[in-house]
């Protein structure tokens, strides 16, 4: 028969003191690690402010964002492009992309095309 937690921490009160210290201090870590990362509230806030501010962007009809004058590398670049078009159900735009293989398809974006994938991405709607 096996002990139960109770009996065993009676049993061995330094085991259970340690044992305890050990939770307090995975507890502690978990709560610092979301007090570093946006909670779900902040999440939601940000994606409807970037759905907010794409719905205007996307009045200026055709507004490039440039991905590499911010620093992304050719392949994360590639990515989110292809990330993108998956999100946004244009299959069709990917393999016309691929079979051009355009620098400036590969390179920039429509900027309110882009904030309104990401505002998806925070809300989990990916």
């Amino acid at each position: 028969m096996s002990e139960t937690l109770l009996q065993t921490c009676r049993r061995d009160p330094k085991w259970a003191a340690r044992e305890l210290e050990t939770l307090r201090a995975r507890v502690r870590a978990q709560s610092e690690e979301l007090e570093r990362s946006p909670d779900w509230q902040d999440r939601k806030v940000i994606a409807a402010l970037l759905k907010l501010a794409s719905d205007e962007f996307g009045k200026h009809v055709c507004t490039d964002f440039d991905l590499e004058a911010i620093g992304l590398p050719r392949f994360r670049r590639r990515r989110l492009i292809e990330a993108m078009a998956q999100w946004g159900g244009d299959p069709i735009h990917l393999e016309d992309l691929a079979a051009r293989d355009d620098e400036h398809e590969w390179t920039h974006t429509d900027d309110w095309y882009a904030m309104r994938y990401f505002a998806a991405a925070l809300k989990g709607d990916e």
